[in-house]
């Protein structure tokens, strides 16, 4: 069976440079529980000619600006309608004190609500395109919504983590990685991919059944 996985390029996705085509992506929306975090990162777009009209909703904010929740170091799904979204990635001071805060208590809540985006260079069209997304597709880029799930468990333990330690890699802005596995509430909720800036496959996340 296909699958969808990718190594991100977390320092280009920081530190945006045309010169350098590599996979990044970002998260652009969560919500655990009633814990709503911040797009407190500011990057940039490669889509940048479409930026302006995307997830970023500041009157200040130039075309190509993006506030996002995280960067991501690598993203995967297998692709079953019920596998999890799995993620790993890099939060502000602020978006690690939240998800710290989060595993300390007992977390009766697991619900979850993200969004993501994955841009890859199209080297015939010599331009970004989104890749893999809730919400954005091949020239369309993202909007701050999200897909609904749950952690996911195993045996009682969540598959949530966050290294309590600054990440190295990228020394400014602070960053801390987390990992984080979401499965799909039992719902069909359409996932985005795109194979160049025109070709287009959507791809359905969930399935439909009792909600309790």
């Amino acid at each position: 069976m296909p699958e969808f996985t990718r190594e991100l390029d977390p320092a280009q996705g920081f530190n945006f440079k045309k010169d350098f085509q590599k996979t990044i992506g970002f998260l652009t929306m969560l919500k655990i529980g009633t814990e709503s975090f911040a797009a407190d990162f500011t990057v940039n777009s490669p889509m940048a000619v479409t930026a302006a009209s995307g997830i970023t909703t500041q009157a200040t904010a130039t075309a190509g600006a993006l506030n996002v929740v995280a960067v991501l170091k690598n993203i995967a799904w297998t692709m079953g309608d019920t596998d999890p979204l799995v993620f790993k990635g890099l939060l502000s001071i602020a978006g690690k004190q939240a998800f710290s805060a989060l595993l300390y208590a007992s977390m009766i809540d697991i619900d979850v609500e993200i969004g993501f985006v994955i841009y890859e260079y199209d080297p015939l069209a010599k331009k970004y395109y989104a890749a893999f997304s809730n919400s954005a597709q091949a020239n369309t880029d993202a909007t701050a919504t999200g897909v609904k799930g749950q952690i996911k468990k195993d045996g009682t333990d969540l598959k949530m983590t966050i290294n309590p330690e600054a990440d190295e890699a990228v020394q400014s802005p602070i960053n801390y990685e987390f990992d984080l596995e979401v499965v799909p509430k039992p719902i069909v909720q359409p996932l985005l991919f795109a194979t160049s800036s025109t070709r287009k496959v959507t791809k359905n996340w969930g399935r439909t059944g009792p909600t309790t």
